[in-house]
């Protein structure tokens, strides 16, 4: 623990190094009365292989309701050990795993207690609804339906796409042991695979948000907050073990100082929004597909079709699948979903993310220049 920020009771001023090292920054008052006020609904969790004496494995946890459903972000733990939450009062008790899944990063957790305090999750507010360019004017674009599936409406009743929090917003994160970090949102949309403590295997995730803040591997699974202590994301993982510098200015107020921050990942809110619900109701996520692999523009290829936006190209289509019924072809770029642009860096995993298996689902394809939607109803996704 060496290399944790070590905050005494919270109400001392904090210090954390600027991007780069570059020069010192000292934290506001709101930054420490965020975290002492969400400091009571970060959990501790231990993991113990029942093979071996120790434990193999600690993490962070969030209350996310009030009756003792907590949700942890990193590497899904093996079933089978023994789990055991310690509380913000000193409180130890054991804990169920209920689900994980591992495209996002989340696990469910349940512990026996009540009155606790749970963290508010963040909405960001929507933006301007963009549209596909040209899509207004192209009324007569042609449309392809499938014959034996009648168009549904889209639009209305189309569930909201991921949004993400702005980069440059200033968060706070907060462990269980009461170490803190500060930094801003610097990065969305990272899929990609992390290692993350006490897992064997790299972890393949769903859109992430990146910040420049001091990490290290035991802070898996601790809260990302914003000014109003909402919660941002849940770390998943940091690029570069963080190491303490001597600093006697802090070292006087109690405090050990982070050098250099590098960045750190999360999964944001919007995920979680989605799939806390699903994982304790169906206890996995069901995705939905379309039956087809995409690979994602370039910018040279966006440059080249004259797209402000982003798309997936269509590289193969299973046969008897949604998008074969649909006539989708090889090729073909998939620029929009329901009138919605689908935004550059966006995975198409991550678009279809809001919507379960049986919704029904336009596109907006270009093909040789032409602009052409086509309806269908999405399939589950195995």
């Amino acid at each position: 623990m060496s290399s944790r920020l070590r905050v005494l009771g919270l109400a001392l001023p904090l210090l954390a190094c600027g991007l780069g090292g570059a020069a010192s920054v000292q934290a506001g008052d709101t930054d420490v009365a965020v975290a002492k006020e969400a400091r009571a609904s970060v959990v501790r969790i231990r993991w113990r292989d029942p093979r071996f004496s120790r434990t193999t494995a600690v993490r962070n946890a969030v209350v996310v309701r009030a009756d003792g459903l907590l949700l942890m972000a990193g590497a899904p733990l093996a079933r089978g050990g023994t789990l055991t939450a310690r509380l913000a009062d000193g409180r130890e008790l054991p804990a169920e795993l209920l689900a994980s899944d591992t495209r996002t990063a989340l696990s469910l957790l349940r512990i026996r207690a009540a009155r606790l305090r749970a963290l508010p999750l963040r909405e960001e507010p929507a933006p301007a609804k963009p549209t596909v360019k040209g899509a207004a004017a192209a009324k007569g674009a042609k449309k392809l339906r499938p014959a034996a599936e009648p168009a549904a409406k889209a639009g209305p009743s189309a569930p909201e796409p991921l949004r993400y929090p702005p980069v440059g917003l200033r968060v706070v994160m907060v462990t269980s042991d009461g170490s803190v970090a500060m930094g801003p949102i610097r990065s969305h949309r990272r899929p990609g695979k992390l290692w993350d403590a006490g897992a064997r295997e790299p972890v393949s995730t769903t859109g992430l948000i990146g910040a420049a803040i001091a990490a290290v591997d035991v802070d898996a699974g601790a809260p990302f907050l914003d000014a109003q202590g909402r919660l941002v994301g849940l770390l998943v993982g940091r690029k570069a073990v963080v190491a303490p510098e001597k600093n006697e200015e802090a070292a006087r107020v109690g405090l050990r100082l982070r050098a250099e921050p590098r960045e750190a990942v999360a999964v944001p809110a919007s995920v979680i929004r989605i799939v806390w619900p699903l994982l304790e109701r169906f206890r996995r996520v069901p995705r939905a597909g379309m039956g087809v692999r995409t690979l994602a523009m370039d910018d040279t290829l966006r440059a080249q079709l004259d797209l402000t936006g982003g798309g997936h190209v269509v590289q193969s289509i299973t046969p008897g699948s949604p998008a074969a019924r649909a006539g989708l072809e090889l090729y073909d770029v998939i620029v929009g979903l329901d009138g919605r642009r689908i935004e550059a860096g966006a995975s198409l995993h991550d678009c279809l993310l809001p919507y379960r298996p049986g919704s029904p689902i336009e596109l907006d394809i270009f093909r040789t220049g032409d602009r052409v939607k086509a309806t269908l109803r999405l399939q589950e996704r195995r």
